[in-house]
């Protein structure tokens, strides 16, 4: 399968929408907030933050700007320039264990988190981690399945209409 094609990832079109851009910048912010406390909080904030930072930055450079095309297909608007995303979702499925070994290490490091929270009878940090939890199992559940179907139904209708 080719590479991902530039006109894809750079056209403005296929932008991440802002709704799910927010949900990794609030972890972003309450990450730079909890790497600030001293002491086992701060550490394993800071562990967190390596695994989770790099992790949102690719998905949103790929997996989330498929999301961009979801109400036009909804609507069944597919349109042919939106076969620019189709190696996004093979990419996807290939990518889908990888992001879940991410999921996997990511969950260690909020466990990680949960416990210094725990011994040092910290609670200002649990929603935090609360929030990595359930984002990763949304991902895992809903978002990456929902691009490789995206992609599969873009393919099909264009096929269709030829």
């Amino acid at each position: 399968m080719a590479l991902l094609d530039p006109e894809f990832l750079l056209n403005e079109k296929f932008n991440v929408p802002k709704t799910l851009r927010r949900d990794h910048d609030e972890i972003r912010s309450a990450l730079r907030r909890a790497i600030m406390q001293s002491g086992p909080v701060g550490e394993a904030a800071k562990r967190l933050k390596r695994l989770c930072i790099p992790h949102f930055d690719k998905e949103e450079k790929t997996v989330y700007r498929a999301f961009a095309l979801l109400h036009d297909a909804a609507l069944g608007g597919v349109r042919s320039d939106m076969a620019a995303a189709l190696p996004l979702a093979f990419h996807c499925g290939v990518w889908h264990g990888t992001f879940l070994d991410h999921h996997h290490s990511i969950a260690c490091a909020v466990e990680a988190l949960e416990l210094a929270l725990h011994e040092e009878h910290d609670s200002e940090f649990y929603e935090l981690a609360a929030t990595v939890k359930s984002h990763e199992k949304i991902e895992d559940e809903v978002m990456y399945p929902a691009v490789i179907w995206l992609g599969n139904y873009i393919r099909e209708r264009l096929q269709d209409s030829e």
